[in-house]
């Protein structure tokens, strides 16, 4: 799945991607970029960078058997990973902040919450 954002808030697309198995390849501007990365997906740094478009995309497709292998590992990955998690966290963490608790109160970190 190809997602190249200037300006994406979250992109839930990229989550549904990879909780079915589909290898992403999306820009860092991406809010859920975090997940592709953590999922063995490619990032790009630039989201109209063609030349870093065209090598990552062949990087995937020019060999059957590394497609094969990064949707195995997007695949284990969905099969472990908890994609309600950040979103708990940052509930967690936005609460604290509003009533004026330190984050390392509340066991929530800013790490868990931002990418």
């Amino acid at each position: 799945m190809l997602h190249p954002a200037r300006n994406e808030a979250t992109g839930t697309v990229l989550l549904e991607s990879i909780a079915c198995g589909c290898p992403v390849l999306c820009s860092d501007a991406c809010g859920f970029a975090s997940y592709v990365r953590e999922s063995g997906g490619l990032v790009l740094t630039e989201p109209f960078s063609l030349q870093e478009m065209k090598e990552k995309i062949l990087a995937v497709t020019a060999d059957p058997q590394n497609y094969q292998r990064l949707k195995k590992q997007v695949l284990d990955y969905a099969a472990h990973v908890d994609f309600n998690r950040r979103a708990s966290a940052a509930v967690d963490y936005l609460e604290n902040f509003a009533s004026g608790s330190a984050s390392r109160k509340s066991g929530v970190s800013r790490k868990e919450v931002l990418p």
